[in-house]
C-alpha cells in the first residue's frame, strides 16, 4: 500500500511539473535579417524573424522601430518589409526590435534587436508605394483604411476599406512629359478615384485589375475614396517625366513604360505595364524556327519567325503577338539583349518578378544541330542561361515607340 501511495504521490509531481514547465517556458524570437548595416532612405528593408514556443503556440511578432510598433504578424513566415523614407524616418542609426508573446501564457515574452543607419533624406514619399510594409505610408496619415494581410497583387498584403467614406490622398508634380498614376483595385465595392477633384471612372472585379491614368505637368492632387464595400488597394505607381520633358526610363509612355530611349533618333521600345504569363513554355515542341538572333533590335523579327514556324496556341512569343494593351497590337517577345535592358531598369519599369523570363532568341545544338533550346534571364540572380523549349518561364512584351 506504501508503495502505491508513494508511486501515486510521484506520478502527481511529475505531472504537475510537466504543467508548469509548459506554462513557463518562455518564447522564443530572433531576427535573421538583417544584422546590421547600412541602408538608404528609399530602400526596401526587409526584416526575416524566427519565432517560436512551447508546442508552437505564440500569439503574435511585433515589429518595433525605434521603440514605435509598425505591424504584426500571427502566423509564419514572421517576414516584415518597410521603407524609411514612408514612415518619415530621417538619416542616422536606427533600433529595429521584435517582440513575442506566449498564447498560453501572456506574462512570457521575448525580444530581440538591430541597429542599422539610414543614410539620406528626401523631402517627399518615393514614387512606389506599395503596402507588403505593414504600414500605410506615413506621409498619408491619418487615415482609417487598414492593412490586409491576406490578399495583394504581389505579394500577401494590401490595404482595404473598413467602411464607406473614407479616402486617402497624396500630391505630386509631372514633368513636361508623359506622367501617370498606377494602381490596383480588387473588390465587389465601389471606389471613387479623383485627379484634381475630378472623379475617374474605376471598375472593381473580384480580381487585381490594374488602373493607369495620365496627368500633365505642375502639381497635382490625387484621391481614393471608398463608396461601397469590399475594397482592397495596392501598389500605387506614380511615374513622372523630368522637368525637360524628356522621356526617361520608367514613365509611362504610349501604351506602356520607357524601358530604352533614344535622345538623338527620338526612337526607343516600351514594356508592358504588367507579365502576360506567369509561366509558360516557349514553345510545345522542337521546330526550327530561325529565330536564333540575341542582338538588341532582333526581337520584333525574332517574334514574326516564331509565328510563322509554330502558329496558333499558347506559347511565349504568341501571347506576345496576341496582346492588345493601350489601342496596340504590334508587341513582340524581346530578345535577349532586349530584355537585358528590362533586366537592367527592373525596378524603374516595375511589376517583375525574381523569375525567369523567356527571350525571343532560340539556340541551335551544337552537337545535333536541332533547335532545342531558348535563351532566358533570371530577374533575381541576374544570370543568363538557356533551356529546353518545353520548360515554362514568364515573359513580358516590348512594342517599339518613335516620337516625330
Amino acid at each position: 500500500m506504501n508503495y502505491r501511495i508513494k508511486f501515486g504521490v510521484a506520478l502527481v509531481i511529475a505531472i504537475s511539473v510537466m504543467f508548469f514547465s509548459n506554462c513557463n517556458v518562455p518564447p522564443f524570437v530572433i531576427i535573421l535579417n538583417p544584422k546590421g548595416g547600412d541602408f538608404d532612405y528609399n530602400e526596401v528593408i526587409t526584416v526575416d524573424v524566427t519565432a517560436g514556443s512551447n508546442k508552437g503556440i505564440i500569439e503574435k511578432v511585433s515589429l518595433y522601430i525605434d521603440g514605435k510598433e509598425y505591424g504584426s504578424l500571427d502566423s509564419p513566415p514572421y517576414t516584415f518589409k518597410f521603407v524609411p523614407a514612408n514612415l518619415g524616418l530621417t538619416s542616422g542609426t536606427r533600433q529595429i526590435s521584435v517582440s513575442v508573446k506566449n498564447n498560453k501564457n501572456k506574462k512570457n515574452t521575448a525580444s530581440d534587436f538591430v541597429n542599422i543607419t539610414v543614410r539620406g533624406t528626401e523631402s517627399a514619399p518615393p514614387a512606389l508605394v506599395t503596402f507588403a510594409y505593414g504600414r500605410i505610408p506615413s506621409a498619408w496619415y491619418p487615415t482609417e483604411w487598414e492593412v490586409d494581410n491576406t490578399t495583394g497583387h504581389d505579394d500577401n498584403f494590401s490595404i482595404r476599406a473598413p467602411k464607406s467614406g473614407i479616402s486617402i490622398s497624396a500630391t505630386r508634380t509631372g514633368g513636361t512629359a508623359s506622367n501617370s498614376v498606377e494602381f490596383w483595385l480588387k473588390g465587389q465595392g465601389v471606389l471613387n478615384f479623383y485627379i484634381d477633384g475630378t472623379k475617374k471612372e474605376c471598375n472593381l472585379t473580384p480580381t487585381w485589375q490594374q488602373h493607369i491614368f495620365i496627368f500633365g505637368s505642375g502639381t497635382h492632387t490625387f484621391r481614393w475614396e471608398s463608396v461601397g464595400l469590399p475594397v482592397n488597394l495596392d501598389d500605387i505607381l506614380f511615374r513622372t517625366s523630368d522637368a525637360t520633358g524628356v522621356l526617361s526610363i520608367g514613365a509611362y509612355h504610349d501604351g506602356g513604360i520607357v524601358a530604352f530611349y533614344n535622345r538623338d533618333t527620338k526612337r526607343g521600345f516600351i514594356a508592358a505595364p504588367y507579365d502576360q504569363s506567369a509561366g509558360v513554355p516557349w514553345s510545345s515542341t522542337i521546330n526550327t524556327t530561325g529565330a536564333t538572333s540575341r542582338a538588341f533590335g532582333t526581337g520584333k523579327e525574332n517574334t514574326a519567325k516564331i509565328i510563322n514556324a509554330l502558329g496558333d496556341g499558347s506559347y511565349a512569343a504568341r501571347l506576345c503577338y496576341d496582346l492588345r494593351i493601350g489601342g496596340h497590337d504590334d508587341w513582340y517577345l524581346p530578345s535577349e539583349e532586349e530584355l537585358d535592358q528590362l533586366k537592367q531598369y527592373k525596378d524603374k519599369i516595375g511589376g517583375f518578378h525574381p523569375s525567369r523570363y523567356w527571350t525571343s532568341s532560340a539556340v541551335v545544338d551544337k552537337i545535333d544541330s536541332i533547335e532545342k533550346f531558348a535563351r532566358w534571364i533570371s530577374f533575381g540572380t541576374g544570370t543568363h542561361s538557356e533551356d529546353p523549349k518545353q520548360f515554362t518561364y514568364r515573359v513580358r512584351a516590348i512594342r517599339d515607340f518613335s516620337i516625330d
